[in-house]
């Protein structure tokens, strides 16, 4: 059958679920009711293809993928989780992680991913090598301090706003074509490998200092609440929309 649907489970103390299966072939597992589950194992080897996991506002604090290579869906925000491994995912298309507690990411085994979804966590690390089709991020509201776009050339979307980001480099990006910086730490900005950027957002940081060369084809850039004494449009021949709102410009 297609739909696995647990709900209301009688046991309001249980903490592991354990799922085997060898004959069932359903597409979409949705826990709901089991609230006080920590602990997630599913070892299934008659998966259909295209199978769906829906698991949000639990407790689970740790989540093994062993075994789920042809699930193509995961979400798993508004949990504890302070650890994630992603290996077993190889076919997984959609990741969702939001609203838990990981302090760290590494993309490895996720060849397939398109979107992930990470904000609301605790990063201080965000690895994205193995992220070869990834195509929209979303890491606001972290504790990051820096962010390198070292193999994420595939991504057209990256949300980073509220973190603590000191340092930006989108070496990389070749692809990205609309980026969010508001409500970081960040002193200066080079433009320098962005070359696809239509959409900028970089406002309330603290910069004093703006290199807009390479950005060839940016289109909407929003600069305003930061530390700003000049601007130089040189190299921004696309652009349409500028925002230099409250900063301290002279010239």
């Amino acid at each position: 059958f297609d739909w696995y649907w647990f709900d209301e489970v009688s046991e309001e103390l249980l903490e592991n679920v354990i799922i085997r299966y060898e004959n069932l072939n359903f597409q979409y597992l949705e826990l709901d009711g089991v609230t006080s589950a920590k602990n997630m194992d599913l070892d299934g080897y008659g998966l259909s293809e295209g199978f769906y996991l829906y698991m949000p506002n639990h407790s689970l604090t740790s989540f093994d993928s062993t075994g789920l290579g042809r699930v193509i869906n995961v979400s798993l925000n508004s949990n504890q989780l302070v650890t994630f491994d992603g290996s077993g995912l190889t076919n997984a298309t959609d990741l969702n992680l939001s609203s838990n507690q990981l302090t760290s990411f590494v993309g490895t085994g996720l060849d397939n991913l398109d979107i992930l979804r990470l904000n609301n966590n605790q990063l201080t690390s965000f690895i994205g090598t193995g992220l070869v089709k990834l195509e929209d991020l979303t890491l606001s509201f972290n504790h990051l301090t820096s962010f390198v776009g070292t193999g994420l050339n595939t991504v057209l979307d990256i949300k980073l706003d509220n973190n603590l980001l000191t340092s930006f480099d989108g070496s990389g990006l070749d692809s990205l074509f609309n980026l969010v910086l508001f409500n970081n730490q960040l002193t200066s900005f080079v433009g320098t490998g962005l070359n696809s950027l239509l959409n900028l957002r970089i406002s309330n940081n603290l910069l004093n200092s703006f290199d807009g060369t390479g950005l060839i084809k940016l289109e909407d850039l929003n600069l305003n609440t930061n530390q700003l004494t000049s601007f130089s449009s040189t190299g921004l021949d696309s652009l349409v929309s500028l925002d230099l709102n409250d900063n301290q410009l002279t010239t």
